[in-house]
């Protein structure tokens, strides 16, 4: 590899900045903090050499040696001075990359519009305000002080300037003059600059190093939200320059990025994983296959309750519970589902999702108890808590491109719409002809032929950084969502004042009162509370509850009434199902909709 270190002239010869020029391939600008070029100098040369990769890594004038004209003294005059340069050098479809000051300049590049840039990632970036989250004095402290809050493990890269030759000594010296120029007369932030990255209209990826005590993560997620196409990164074992400290970490996460939002690369050309048999369209099949098995089971069911009652001796209160199992499990378990496979692999986990729910659906045939099919059932709904997210990020994963993405998810979810109005009629008719049990013997070849061809086409695939498991958050959940429901399905029976359901609606009051402030503290939440404040998700949030609660309520006392009071064979109930879920099915079962949003936004 071929590293090129060169003066350009810019701004008519007014400015003179020194560039090393390294590697082939989608083209980065590499921007250094406040340490000096030799902070991203050793990263430059890996992801030059790991990837292809064109890294041009310029010095800041002032920083390593070099002369800083006195009419440069800020960063948004810096990031006029570093577009000139991708226009000097003919760049496009250009990455930037920036660390705490660099960052900042980052940020300032993209405000610029530049078609040149395709993506941006702050890594630990200073220059916005946050209150009560302050930028540490880098300038007036220590050398041993700033290793202390700006690494992970400090002992380790801990730098003692008394042991540097004196013109090393003299670098660093004149690193910290020319950053006390560019940071301001604000000391490193800009109080104007949150506000106007509103006005960002590039792809931003914010990576931050969850050790760093120089600004901290909650600094780095009000970076993230300044943005409208923000993504927040937390980077475990790493402090404000994870380029020193875990470069591989950030090689995966800055490569990742940065190759999904190239523009570039033609259409139809975006590197996908490769199936191990078959093509992406093998893996959208196999996905199709796994929410027809979970959607077909929701509805089905409902046909068979009046028969289960007959057979089993339910009560209704019992009969409630062997529904609510695929909606309690699924809701305390989709989010951990999610991320242990970003963990531990989407394939492994799809599978285990697989042989849970098929297996449950076998034993659920030969339940011989309301209790038994109960906790067969939420065996069976814990299967599928893992196959409906899992599914998400198979095809997010196979299909990066968004036109594609898009569509493959409005094939998935017109399956769903399928499903779930096709459920009714196949289960009405064996329930019919032979006996309830029929209903879940459905599900067994469906999960096998599922299970087979997982194992044939689905390649296996990670998350770059997976999130980490968030055990108390998860319990807290779990208590609301379980404690809540026992007392909503068992209290007409119990009583409301009992000691029991009263107990439970405390626990569950509790639960949710100790769940927000926990995820407010946590770095890398479970279930964000901030997404609440936006009025667009909360009000999609309530519209999901109360059309589900009324579809559930809707599905249950339709199913015990029409077979019940009216006497109507369960074939004639499925059917009459389907002509209310015609809508819906016309309405999910056309990719046209997601077509459209790959093809122009969300709000086309």
């Amino acid at each position: 590899m071929i590293s090129t270190v060169r003066t350009l002239s810019l701004q008519s010869g007014g400015l003179d900045v020194t560039v090393d020029d390294q590697g082939q391939g989608h083209p980065f600008l590499l921007l250094h903090g406040g340490g000096g070029p030799q902070t991203v100098a050793p990263f430059a040369g890996l992801l030059a050499g790991r990837r292809p990769a064109r890294v041009v890594t310029p010095v800041h004038p002032g920083f390593g040696g070099t002369a800083r004209p006195d009419w440069l003294t800020d960063a948004a005059t810096l990031a006029q001075a570093y577009v000139r340069l991708l226009d000097e050098l003919g760049l496009t479809d250009v990455t930037v990359v920036g660390n705490s000051i660099g960052g900042w300049i980052t940020a300032e590049i993209a405000l610029l519009g530049s078609d040149r840039i395709s993506s941006i990632v702050l890594v630990n970036a200073v220059g916005i305000k946050v209150p009560g989250h302050p930028i540490a004095d880098t300038i007036s402290i220590t050398p041993a002080e700033l290793s202390r809050l700006a690494f992970h493990d400090h002992a380790k890269f801990a730098v003692d300037p008394a042991t540097l030759p004196e013109a090393a000594r003299a670098v660093m010296a004149a690193n910290r003059a020319a950053l006390e120029v560019y940071s301001g007369p604000y000391a490193m932030e800009d109080p104007s600059l949150r506000e106007r990255l509103a006005k960002v209209g590039r792809p931003a990826l914010v990576a931050w190093g969850e050790s760093d005590e120089v600004v901290d993560a909650e600094y780095g997620r009000a970076y993230a939200e300044a943005m409208p196409e923000a993504r927040f990164e937390l980077l475990p074992d790493t402090g404000h320059m994870p380029q020193i400290e875990t470069p591989e970490q950030l090689l995966a996460v800055v490569w990742d990025f940065a190759d999904a939002h190239a523009t570039n690369r033609p259409e139809g050309k975006h590197p996908v994983p490769r199936p191990r048999r078959g093509g992406p369209t093998s893996v959208l099949a196999v996905c199709c296959l796994s929410v027809l098995l979970v959607s077909l089971d929701t509805t089905a069911l409902n046909v068979a309750l009046p028969a289960v009652r007959r057979d089993l001796g339910s009560s209704v209160s019992g009969l409630q519970w062997t529904l609510d199992a695929y909606t309690i499990v699924p809701a305390s378990l989709l989010t951990a589902a999610g991320s242990t496979a970003d963990r531990v692999g989407r394939r492994r986990v799809f599978q285990l999702g697989l042989v849970l729910f098929t297996g449950a659906s076998a034993l659920c045939s030969l339940a011989p108890t309301t209790g038994w099919l109960v906790t067969f059932c939420m065996v069976q709904a814990v299967g599928g808590s893992v196959l409906t997210p899992v599914a998400m990020a198979i095809l997010a994963n196979t299909f990066p491109a968004p036109r594609e993405r898009a569509r493959s998810i409005g094939v998935w979810g017109g399956v769903v719409g399928v499903s779930m109005a096709a459920g009714p009629v196949l289960g009405g008719v064996p329930v019919q002809s032979v006996a309830w049990r029929s209903v879940f013997w459905l599900n067994v070849p469906i999960g096998l032929a599922a299970l087979v061809l997982t194992a044939l086409v689905v390649p296996e695939s990670r998350a770059a950084r997976a999130r980490r498991a968030a055990p108390v958050g998860q319990l807290l959940v779990i208590v609301l969502l379980d404690a809540l429901t026992y007392a909503v399905i068992e209290g007409p029976g119990e009583g409301w004042t009992s000691p029991l359901i009263a107990a439970c609606l405390i626990a569950a009051a509790g639960a949710l009162t100790g769940l927000v402030p926990y995820e407010n503290r946590r770095a890398e939440p479970l279930i964000d509370p901030q997404l609440f404040r936006s009025p667009p998700f909360s009000g999609a949030t309530l519209t999901a509850v109360f059309a589900f609660a009324a579809l559930g309520g809707f599905l249950f006392s339709n199913a015990l009434y029409l077979q019940g009071e009216w006497g109507s064979a369960r074939w004639r109930q499925g059917c009459g199902c389907c002509r209310w879920r015609r809508c819906r099915w016309c309405a999910r079962r056309c990719p046209g909709g997601s077509w459209a949003v790959g093809a122009r936004g969300c709000r086309c």
